[in-house]
């Protein structure tokens, strides 16, 4: 399945752009570290309720392997329900990722100085690339790799829209 550019009827202002699910060995490579992030910390509470030792790096412990777990499961939710939203809106544009079950963090770009162009990306088989939508102080990427063709059509529904 290749991207695909959704322009919702009953919502004309929000364009969704979904992405394939990557293959099933890399979802499962990814679900294997997270599982492993996630279940070294409990092993470490467990070993030191056994002995009953407490020492204060089991929170560095917490820390860093949680952190790590939450990177891999948001990798693999990315893989397997990963989808776009530009939403526009009268004085700006903002951006979502959504990962299914959370949010990514939203950008907003202001309609004022702003700037739509397209970043093509290097593939010897297909023409694609990025859209990007910058003003004076942020910049929205899209991760959706998409054919320069649907991008060109997007970016100009952008703007037709704040014509």
């Amino acid at each position: 399945m290749k991207q695909r550019i959704e322009f919702k009827e009953e919502s004309p202002n929000l364009i969704s752009i979904e992405t394939p699910q990557s293959s099933r060995a890399s979802r499962i490579v990814l679900l294997v570290f997270m599982i492993i992030f996630f279940v070294i910390p409990i092993a470490a509470t467990i070993v030191s309720a056994i002995y009953s030792t407490f020492h204060p790096a089991i929170i560095i412990t917490y820390i860093i392997f949680g952190l790590s777990g939450r990177f891999f499961l948001k990798l693999f939710l990315w893989n397997k329900y990963g989808k776009e939203y530009l939403s526009m809106e009268t004085d700006k544009i903002v951006y979502e990722a959504d990962y299914r079950y959370f949010r990514g963090n939203r950008r907003e770009v202001k309609v004022d100085g702003m700037n739509i162009g397209i970043q093509e990306v290097y593939d010897p088989n297909e023409n694609i690339g990025v859209l990007t939508i910058t003003d004076k102080y942020t910049e929205i990427r899209t991760a959706a790799k998409l054919l320069v063709s649907d991008l060109e059509i997007l970016k100009e529904k952008i703007e037709n829209n704040y014509a």
